[in-house]
């Protein structure tokens, strides 16, 4: 009789057959055991990755929304029904709301004339979107409860103004609002210094009567920025210079503000530039700062002193 069935009869070679069954069992309950932890790792690392891809998205959709806070989007307003109206209209940020601005030129009227934002588009827009303050002497400004995104996020619309409340179906001016009239905020600004230095506009956007405008010279100051410094620490002017920052970033993505006087660039990425000019009326010292992120925290800030 062969010697593996004498073992079973004698009743040892059972127990050893079970011990290999459940190694063997044993050895498949650890491969299961591994693939699914494997799983487990890819189902984290592809949620961590969502995750993440979300949080970059937010943080991309934030800093396009903060940059449009900053830019300044310019119209102009083409003369209707022989008005002899023309003029532009500046559309930018105040405390993040929109603020509309609108300079008349030519035939002056002798009334108040409305003026609106109108969906659709110039010659015969639609409906009225946003009523604006009416446009006396040439000048309107408006203050409005929307950010400038919500404005362009309506597109198309235009900006129409009236020859009198008596006559509101006739239009002296009207211009499309357009996406691609945006110009940073330094770009506008320097139109309108060239505006008043020329006699056109005061500073507050009136008309310059029989006066030549501010000519007073401009304190231009060249920073660079880099992760996480600017490249001075100190700028001195005096009370009552006009100051001009001329922003470039050399590396990261970065700003310039100084918040008592409301002065704020766009901000720009590795390569770009921007600028910002303000009146320096308040003597003392100010901290100047870059806003994004935590560069403040990381020392990313200097001193405006105003003599």
């Amino acid at each position: 009789m062969h010697a593996n069935t004498r073992m079973f009869q004698k009743g040892i070679g059972l127990p050893i057959v079970l011990i290999i069954i459940a190694l063997a069992l044993g050895g498949g309950g650890v491969s299961y055991y591994a693939v699914k932890q494997q799983a487990k790792k890819a189902r984290d690392l592809q949620e961590k990755a969502l995750r993440e891809g979300e949080a970059r998205l937010q943080e991309i959709r934030n800093e396009r929304g903060e940059m449009m806070r900053h830019e300044t989007y310019v119209i102009k307003l083409v003369e209707q029904n022989d008005s002899g109206q023309t003029g532009e209209v500046w559309i930018g940020d105040a405390g993040g709301k929109a603020k509309v601005t609108i300079k008349l030129e030519g035939m002056k009227s002798l009334v108040s004339q409305p003026a609106h934002i109108h969906g659709g588009a110039c010659p015969s827009p639609g409906a009225v979107k946003y009523p604006l303050t009416s446009v006396v002497e040439g000048n309107s400004v408006t203050q409005l409860s929307v950010p400038v995104e919500d404005i362009l996020n309506g597109l198309p619309l235009a900006i129409n103004v009236h020859t009198s409340a008596e006559d509101l179906k006739t239009y002296v001016a009207c211009g499309d609002i357009s996406a691609d009239a945006i110009m940073d905020t330094g770009e506008a600004m320097m139109n309108d210094r060239a505006k008043m230095e020329s006699g056109e506009m005061t500073e507050g956007g009136g008309v310059m009567e029989g006066e030549t405008g501010m000519t007073e010279e401009i304190k231009t100051f060249n920073i660079d920025a880099r992760n996480f410094s600017f490249s001075k620490k100190e700028i001195r002017v005096k009370r009552g210079a006009r100051v001009r920052i001329d922003l470039s970033s050399v590396e990261g993505f970065h700003d310039w503000v100084v918040d008592e006087f409301n002065a704020k660039t766009s901000r720009v990425n590795t390569g770009q530039k921007t600028s910002v000019e303000f009146i320096a009326d308040t003597a003392g010292t100010f901290e100047y700062y870059c806003s994004v992120g935590s560069h403040r925290q990381f020392g990313m800030a200097g001193k405006l002193i105003v003599e």
